[in-house]
């Protein structure tokens, strides 16, 4: 009888202590594999890359779970049955850890693939009176994609819920801190309900602000907890792998202050640690693939990023510099190669209006950065799979014009010359979602004047929306071709194609395109460019139809020589 009462308490303390064990909160990475599938086809494998993943983590599908296979601490794969692509649409896509929480959302698009990608200006909304950041997320758990914007002149936020057909309700105000420059969405008390954390300044003091979500939209109160200096933008992750989230945020001019997670809503003392010179951009990710989460951090005065590795007790190492373009300013990850590992995108403010893109080796280091040109001043960037062929693209406001810019992938890590499309006067800010439920993302700018314009992505799309001729001599030709096609499920009517400008004169078009345009149709627009003089002569084709609700344009430019 002796070893059984020994052996009873034995067990009893090892079940105990497992049952203490927590997982961490697990963080996917952009994007799925594959990210976009036709509809109506069979059912398919889905590979899930991240970090903090256990072998009884579960993918969930619009909430409801999926076969899962446990491949590492950073790959999971799932079973996704053909009666979840039967139709097309979006699906929310995030990992669960039992004892550890729920992951980010990924989106995956149920949709037909295209080469190109279009957008129309659907609505336009008074979002708040100063708004400073753009923020997307379903706040009320009805599936649908709901927007929130800080407002730094009433320090609050106001959230506009979705309808989901690409309108939204009428702001609903819900005060935050003092001067609200930046924010996240996450929960961070794990009661379902999402949350939000904002950097803020009391007259007391400078701090972080957490108001708890009632998940109908609406927040709680703020709780403010203390950082050293004015904190200007904010990222979450577990960063002691304990299953709590933990707020990582930017100090002015060269810090990253840590405040960990207790689990309720509350956190502890803030650390901090040297993070380059004029920091200001932010993004977390697991850049060398041992599971514990490391930050990266925009370096304006440096001209590069600061990458800072996790220890995973949520202490970091010491700073490592990669060049970048001039003055970067904000930074995005993702896996822009497909390569499985995550690489750095930034936007970088001046030195030619620069995206830098930093291919990641895997082991926390990164390649020299390669560069794009873009928008021409300070402003957001995203990165999704704007037409669904599998092949992330990028998303860059312009708060100097009244365009935004999309750069198509071409799965490589490199990126095309930029489309432009009309987005609400000044844009500042932009998210990628889709509104309407018809598996293509949308997307939605804050501009400076604080209007929000939802952009719907449209099923009347030209191959390209910039033409450059580039020399020719006066009196001779050069000739181009743009191609309008209908992605959609019903015909379309074209209304008109014409020339415009200043010297429209110098253009001529012809097309092929009748007075309608079937669905999953093309026509093509030849365009002529006969300079009448020397230097540059510039025009633009405007394209009118049903499927879209102003002109598409594409802008001309050529140079006449002697």
């Amino acid at each position: 009888m002796k070893p059984s009462r020994c052996i009873f308490p034995l067990m009893l303390l090892i079940t105990t202590a497992a049952l203490a064990q927590t997982n961490p909160v697990p963080l996917i990475n952009n994007p799925l594999v594959p990210d976009a599938i036709a509809p109506g086809g069979a059912g398919f494998t889905l590979t899930v890359n991240g970090t903090g993943f256990v072998a009884s983590s579960v993918v969930d599908w619009n909430g409801s779970a999926l076969a899962t296979t446990f491949v590492s601490s950073s790959q999971l794969t799932a079973t996704v049955p053909s009666s979840a692509i039967a139709t097309a649409g979006t699906a929310s896509v995030t990992v669960v850890n039992p004892s550890g929480g729920t992951s980010n959302v990924d989106y995956f698009d149920i949709r037909q693939s295209f080469t190109a990608v279009s957008f129309g200006q659907s609505s336009v909304t008074d979002g708040a009176s100063q708004g400073a950041a753009l923020l997307m997320a379903d706040v009320n758990n009805d599936g649908k994609l709901d927007l929130l914007i800080t407002d730094i002149s009433d320090s609050s936020v106001n959230v506009l819920l979705g309808n989901g057909d690409g309108t939204f309700g009428a702001p609903m105000i819900s005060p935050v801190g003092y001067f609200p420059l930046a924010g996240v969405i996450a929960d961070f008390n794990g009661d379902g309900k999402l949350d939000l954390a904002t950097t803020c300044g009391p007259d007391s003091g400078v701090d972080v602000c957490v108001s708890l979500g009632n998940g109908d939209g609406t927040f709680q109160p703020y709780a403010a907890f203390a950082v050293p200096n004015i904190p200007y933008t904010v990222a979450t992750g577990d960063f002691n792998g304990d299953g709590k989230l933990d707020i990582a945020v930017t100090i002015y001019p060269n810090l990253v202050s840590i405040l960990l997670g207790n689990g309720d809503g509350t956190f502890q003392n803030a650390v901090s640690y040297t993070a380059g010179n004029g920091v200001n951009g932010l993004a977390v990710g697991d850049f060398n693939r041992d599971g514990k989460l490391d930050i990266v951090t925009t370096a304006r005065l440096d001209a590069a990023v600061a990458v800072l590795i996790g220890n995973g007790d949520g202490s970091f190492q010491a700073p490592v510099e990669y060049a970048t373009a001039d003055s970067p300013y904000t930074v995005v990850t993702a896996d822009v190669n497909q390569d499985g590992i995550l690489d750095l995108v930034i936007k970088a403010s001046t030195g030619g209006a620069k995206i830098s893109v930093l291919l990641g080796n895997g082991d926390g280091t990164f390649q020299a950065h390669h560069d794009y040109s873009s928008q021409n001043n300070a402003g957001s960037i995203s990165a999704g799979d704007l037409n669904g062929d599998g092949k992330l693209d990028l998303v860059v406001p312009d708060p100097s014009s009244s365009e935004i810019a999309t750069h198509l992938g071409n799965g490589n890590g490199t990126f095309q010359h930029p489309n432009y499309f009309f987005s609400g006067r000044f844009a500042s800010d932009a998210v990628i979602g889709d509104f309407n439920g018809d598996g293509r993302f949308d997307l939605a700018t804050l501009s400076t004047n604080s209007t929000v314009s939802v952009m719907l992505q449209a099923t009347s799309v030209l191959s390209t929306t910039v033409v450059n001729f580039g020399d020719v001599p006066v009196g001779g030709t050069s000739t181009s071709k743009a191609k309008l096609s209908n992605i959609g499920n019903t015909v379309f009517r074209i209304k008109q194609i014409s020339v415009s400008g200043e010297d429209a004169a110098d253009y001529t078009e012809t097309h092929t395109c009748g007075s309608t345009l079937s669905a999953g149709a093309s026509c093509t627009i030849t365009i002529t460019f006969k300079p009448s003089s020397t230097g540059l002569r510039t025009a633009t084709i405007k394209v009118r139809d049903s499927a879209v609700d102003r002109a598409q344009e594409i802008s001309l430019t050529g140079t006449g020589t002697n």
